[in-house]
C-alpha cells in the first residue's frame, strides 16, 4: 500500500505541480455504505448477527479517510484517499444463558480520482470520478459460554477469509469556507463494484468439563465460502474538514 502511494504522489503529483494553484488536506468519515451490505450479507451470514438470537448487541463501524488533493489553474482537481475502517460487535446469545460474543474485521481503502470545480463565493462544488479498491480483512467471530448448569465452558472460533473490492465511482463534493484556509467538506460516492470475498471458513471449539477434565474436547473443520459479483452499490456518504495548504 505504502508503495502505491508512493507512485502516485511522485507520478501525478510531478507532472502537474507547476501548474497547481493550491493544494489540500483534509480528513473524513464516512459510513461504509458501499460495502456494508455486502460485508453483513456475507460474513455475517449463519453466524450470530444482530437478526439472530441475540441481544445486547452493540455496533461499533467506522471509516477515517485522509485526502491530498490540488487544484489546478483550469480548475480540474486531482486526488488520492487512504481509508481505514474497523467494524466491531458484541452481543450475547438468548438460548446460551450467559455466552457472551465479539466479532470484528478490519478494512483499508485507497481511492485515486480527478474532478472538476466550480466556485461560488465561500462555496466549492465540484464532480467527477474515481477508482476505489477496498482490501477486507479476514473475519474472526468468537464467543465464550459458561455453562455453568453442565459444569463446562465452551469456547468457539470462526475465522472468513479476507477478500477486496474494486470499482468505478461517480463523486461529487461539497466544500464551505469559513475561513480562507480551512473548510468543511462532504461528498456522496456511488458506482459499480467487484467483490471477490472469501475462500474458506475454519470452525473450531474447545469444550472444558469443570468437574472431569478426562471429559475435555475440541473439534474442528474447514468448509468452503466465498462470494464473487459485480455490482451497483449504495452511496457513500463523507463528512470532514480540512485545510488549504498554499
Amino acid at each position: 500500500m505504502k508503495t502505491i502511494l508512493t507512485v502516485f504522489f511522485f507520478i501525478i503529483g510531478g507532472i502537474v505541480y507547476a501548474q497547481s494553484k493550491r493544494h489540500l488536506i483534509s480528513i473524513t468519515a464516512s459510513n461504509n455504505g458501499q460495502i456494508n451490505d455486502v460485508l453483513n450479507d456475507f460474513y455475517l451470514g449463519g453466524t450470530y448477527g444482530p437478526e439472530a438470537d441475540t441481544y445486547g448487541y452493540k455496533r461499533k463501524a467506522y471509516k477515517l479517510n485522509f485526502v491530498y488533493e490540488f487544484l489546478t489553474k483550469s480548475n480540474y482537481s486531482f486526488y488520492s484517499s487512504l481509508g481505514f475502517g474497523m467494524i466491531k460487535n458484541t452481543y450475547n446469545i438468548s438460548n446460551m444463558n450467559g455466552a457472551n460474543a465479539i466479532n470484528s474485521q478490519g478494512l483499508y481503502n485507497l481511492c485515486i480520482g480527478s474532478k472538476y470545480n466550480f466556485s461560488f463565493d465561500k462555496f466549492e462544488v465540484s464532480t467527477g470520478i474515481e477508482l476505489p479498491f477496498y482490501y477486507i480483512g479476514n473475519y474472526n467471530e468468537s464467543v465464550k459460554w459458561d455453562n455453568e448448569e453442565q459444569s463446562q465452558i465452551l469456547t468457539y472460533n470462526i475465522t472468513i477469509d479476507d477478500g477486496f473490492s474494486i470499482g468505478l465511482n461517480s463523486i461529487t463534493s461539497i466544500k464551505f469556507y469559513p475561513m480562507k484556509n480551512f473548510f468543511i467538506t462532504s461528498s456522496l460516492t456511488f458506482g459499480l463494484m467487484h467483490f471477490d470475498l472469501g475462500d474458506n471458513l475454519y470452525y473450531k471449539d474447545n469444550i472444558v468439563n469443570t468437574d472431569d477434565p478426562s471429559l475435555n474436547s475440541e473439534y474442528e473443520y474447514r468448509i468452503e465460502k466465498s462470494f464473487s459479483s459485480t455490482m451497483i452499490t449504495k452511496p457513500e456518504l463523507h463528512f470532514g474538514i480540512g485545510i488549504n495548504i498554499n
